[in-house]
């Protein structure tokens, strides 16, 4: 499989942060020599909720260098609008293939549901993504019909609600609906109560870090409240339980606990029951077994970083397993950073992310993708005779089960 770019070429966004074993996973870094480990759930939190800085950073670099197209990568990145982050090559190329892996799934998910019907991706732990944008301006019929919705901490939100309210490049296409391509300009909603700027249909309420759009949302929730058999639910009336369903997590579970995490994806596959289908990719380190993932679970932790799901899902078949056991039946498949590279992208493609820079480093990259992966699975609605074959044609790593 190649992957296929949509017309224009696609815009893509934030990437791994392919690192040496003391650098933190999925684009982002904590602290530095001497940074002292968090002591309170807060502050554990906080540096959570601060990774994303790092990540926008990596995307951003990423674009600057010609990897990726992304107009909005510059206006959502939380390292300030004078800030030119630069990574280095093998990390541009981490960025590159585990954006574009994604993108291909998402984009075929939304290619299997008619145009104009109804349908949804829920990104957890969003951040400053702008995948919501990119796919909006191609303008290509699968965008028909997608309600995208964003969860993140408050005070991620929050600073996303600002950057949305401050540039019409982010602001316009809210008020248009289906695949029809936001203008750039400025925003011209009226101000109410001193606090959100609304149009009849828009809402940002930057204090609060919400936005609420025709075919936009974006919800400050903390995700661990996102469980299995609560009286009511965890979630907006605006997510919809019954329509096709995406569930995008890009480096988010990995830092709550196996039963937290375990928890949110049996929230979805038990309440989302009727809906045909419910589809997952996730993006997460493995490889905690070997010298490499050791070493660096043992820097991170000087630091008061747990990757806390990482040693119970280590591999690609632990990984696979586990969307099986908490009831993506209909199908689990994956492959690791190093495979979807040398497999899922082309060769044209690859001479010209060469040209851009020189990678030296290929035994390192190689090391360090392998530790890197992307899964993806579904579920079938219940009483649905007719299985979901949207990924049929996406291949997938070979595993020892």
């Amino acid at each position: 499989m190649q992957f296929r770019r949509p017309s224009p070429e696609p815009p893509l966004p934030p990437g791994p942060r392919l690192g040496r074993p003391g650098a933190a996973p999925c684009g982002r870094v904590y602290g530095g020599a001497g940074h002292t480990a968090p002591q309170t759930l807060r502050d554990k939190d906080h540096i959570v909720q601060q990774t994303d800085i790092d990540a926008s950073g990596s995307r951003l670099a990423a674009v600057n260098t010609g990897y990726l197209d992304d107009p909005y990568a510059s206006l959502l990145h939380g390292g300030g609008e004078s800030d030119r982050p630069r990574r280095f090559p093998l990390i541009n190329r981490g960025t590159y293939t585990r954006t574009t892996a994604i993108d291909e799934l998402a984009i075929q998910f939304l290619r299997s549901i008619p145009p104009k019907q109804k349908k949804q991706i829920v990104s957890l732990g969003a951040g400053s993504d702008t995948r919501y944008w990119r796919f909006k301006g191609y303008g290509q019929d699968w965008a028909d019909g997608l309600i995208y919705h964003e969860l993140d901490f408050g005070e991620v939100s929050r600073r996303k609600a600002e950057r949305i309210e401050k540039w019409g490049l982010l602001s316009n296409p809210l008020k248009t609906t289906g695949a029809e391509a936001g203008d750039s300009g400025s925003h011209t909603a009226t101000l109410e109560g001193g606090q959100q700027k609304s149009s009849p249909t828009v809402t940002i309420d930057a204090e609060n870090g919400s936005v609420s759009a025709p075919d936009y949302y974006l919800h400050p929730i903390d995700i661990r409240t996102i469980q299995p058999g609560l009286p009511t639910s965890p979630l907006p009336d605006s997510i919809d339980t019954g329509v096709p369903t995406l569930i995008i997590s890009e480096c988010c579970l990995i830092y709550l606990s196996p039963t937290e995490a375990d928890a949110i994806l049996t929230f979805f596959t038990t309440t989302f029951r009727s809906c045909h289908p419910l589809a997952i990719v996730l993006y997460e380190p493995i490889g905690s077994d070997d010298a490499f993932g050791k070493v660096m679970i043992q820097n991170l932790a000087t630091r008061g970083i747990v990757l806390q799901t990482l040693k119970k899902y280590s591999t690609l078949s632990k990984q696979r397993e586990r969307l099986r056991v908490l009831g993506f039946k209909g199908g689990q498949a994956s492959g690791d950073v190093d495979w979807i590279w040398e497999t899922w992208v082309s060769q044209n493609e690859k001479e010209r992310l060469a040209r851009l820079e020189m990678l030296d480093e290929v035994e390192e990259w190689k090391l360090l993708a392998k530790h890197y992966c992307v899964v993806w699975g579904w579920a079938d609605a219940d009483g649905n005779e007719v299985e979901w074959e949207g990924w049929k044609d996406i291949p997938n790593q070979d595993i020892d089960m």
